[in-house]
């Protein structure tokens, strides 16, 4: 069996990197990039369970409930526009200032008619805001 050249050896070597480095760029593309919904959208036409979406919507405060046995956190989310409602659930530590935000960010995956969210964001709220006198 003829040996093969150097050439074509480090030919197959960078092939085999650039096409390791290529499906590396492109699953961790596709693993941090949030498919952005209003909770109306979502309501109207559902996406595939494995599509990770950002929702955003407007905290009902009186539908907060933590359950800190299974340290679960529920709350239901409205789109501003059309009142439309999503209940969300979170199974980590509640967070310590939800309650004082109105307008949030919710990331994760859509499943049985709710939000399973890995992350909850704060909008900027006006009280940070400059006052004009």
């Amino acid at each position: 069996m003829k040996s093969l050249t150097y050439k074509t050896k480090v030919i197959i070597f960078t092939m085999i990197i650039v096409s390791i480095l290529s499906f590396l760029i492109i699953n961790n593309y596709s693993q941090s990039s949030a498919y952005y919904m209003k909770v109306s959208e979502l309501l109207d036409e559902p996406p595939a369970t494995d599509r990770y979406l950002r929702i955003s919507g407007v905290l009902l405060p009186d539908t907060i409930t933590w359950n800190s046995e299974t340290e679960n956190l529920e709350f239901t989310i409205r789109d501003p526009e059309t009142e439309d409602h999503l209940n969300i659930k979170f199974n980590e530590e509640e967070p310590d200032n939800l309650k004082n935000n109105d307008l949030i960010l919710v990331e994760g995956y859509y499943e049985n008619n709710h939000l399973k969210a890995e992350q909850i964001l704060y909008q900027c709220p006006s009280q940070y805001e400059e006052q004009v006198n």
